[in-house]
Formats: C-alpha cells, structure tokens, sequence
C-alpha cells in the first residue's frame, strides 16, 4: 500500500521542454489548496487533479486511489502518475491509501469510460475525452455519441500532423522512445476508401497502448491494445489500411 501524498509533497518530471537549449523540467511541490478539510499528517490531502510545481508549466496528479475519496475526488499517493509523465515521490510513511498505481490503468480506465453511450461512430470525440483524462484537463471527460469532423480538423485542434503511410509498430516505437506521459493520435484510412478511424495512443509510466473505446463486438470490445499485432488484426485485417500518426504536444 502506498503512502497518502500530501501538499508540499514532491513529485518527479522527466519532461524536456524542446529549444536550443533543451529545457529540462524539474519536478516540485505539490501545490495549495489540496483538500481544506482532510488532512494527513497534518498537511491537506492531495487528490487526482490538484496541481504540481514544475519548471515549465504546472503539472498535474491524474490519477488517485479509484477506492479512497476525498471531497469527491481519489486521493493520490506516493507512485500515482502527473500529466508530464512523472510521478509523486513523497507521501506520509504512517498512512496508506490502496493499492499501488499500475502502469497501463489509466488507459484501461480511459478505455471503459470515455464512450459510455456505446456509440461506434464518435471516435473523433472519443480521443478528446482521452486526452482530456490522460493530462488531468477532466478526469471523468466523455464522449457525446455523434461523429467529429476531419483528420485536419483534429490535427488542428490537437497541434499535431499525422504521418500517412506509416504503420502502428512505428507509432509504438516513437511513443515508447518518447518515454511515460508521450501520447500521440493515430489514423486508420481503410482500404475501402470509404471509412476511417482514429484512436489515441498513450505511454502510460512504461506502458504502451492504444485507447480504442468503442465495442464492436465478440472479438473486438474496448480495449487497450500494446502491440502492433493487435493493431493490425484489429485495423488492418486485410494489410491494405493507411496509417498515419502524429505526437501530441
């Protein structure tokens, strides 16, 4: 069982800011308020969502014990994992909160709730709701049940450009280099010509994923999927379906 973290409490973050130079960030505190009424240790509460100090923009705790909750929200604890791809490492040695953070349960998490319509055409909306969990924006972020608009209109939304004519074991190779908290969006052109899809691709503390949220039956239900085998059965059963992918800034 892991120790509460608490404010003041400190995290780690491996992210580069890119420049000439690179600007490493440097993982502080976490932020006021936390909870204002529970305290651990004498020290308020963190929780999935409050803030932490870092060189570069704010960092934030996005995940929490899914069974301990503090005004409404779970309570973090020394491992749970911030936006910028590091984690808490600090919390009080005399109290403990459930169980340790796994890599890879916030993509499972992600994946089971984002679509809770069951809706097989919103995937456009479905990689915003992930996005919006994976970096704290809105930890209960779901998807309305209609479709989005264009790969373009996404790129742009998203700041990123998809890279056509690749496949998903380069996407897995780039967003498992990029290291834990790298996401990247990936688009399926199939061979029809006439359909299409996108998924959000994720490393969550080491492990790799696609977040695929809609069930479409025996054989294909929500998933987290961490290879490109997978993917290909999954998205590209007759080898002819174009990839493309983009990091996520």
């Amino acid at each position: 069982m892991p120790p509460a973290a608490r404010m003041s409490d400190f995290h780690a973050c491996p992210m580069v800011t890119p420049g000439v130079p690179p600007i490493p960030h440097v993982g502080g505190p976490i932020l006021p308020a936390c909870s204002i009424n529970v305290l651990t240790c004498n020290l308020p509460q963190a929780r999935q969502t409050d803030m932490a100090f870092c060189v570069g923009p704010p960092d934030t705790i996005v995940f929490g014990s899914p069974s301990v909750l503090v005004n409404n929200l779970p309570a973090a604890r020394m491992g749970d994992p911030c936006a910028h791809g590091g984690v808490i490492t600090m919390g009080c040695p005399t109290v403990m909160i459930g169980l340790a953070y796994v890599p890879g349960s916030m993509l499972q998490s992600a994946a089971n709730g984002v679509n809770p319509s069951g809706s097989v055409i919103n995937c456009g909306h479905s990689i915003d709701a992930v996005l919006d969990r994976l970096d704290g924006t809105d930890p209960n972020a779901t998807a309305p049940a209609h479709g989005d608009g264009s790969f373009s209109d996404i790129e742009a939304r998203h700041g990123t450009t998809l890279q056509w004519g690749s496949s998903f074991q380069d996407a897995f190779d780039a967003v498992q280099a990029g290291g834990p908290g790298t996401r990247a969006i990936v688009g399926i052109g199939y061979s029809s010509g006439t359909a299409s899809h996108v998924v959000v691709m994720a490393n969550d503390g080491g492990t790799v994923g696609i977040v695929e949220s809609q069930d479409w039956g025996p054989g294909n239900r929500r998933e987290v999927i961490t290879d490109a085998a997978r993917a290909n059965t999954r998205y590209n059963s007759d080898g002819g379906s174009n990839i493309g992918w983009g990091l996520v800034p």
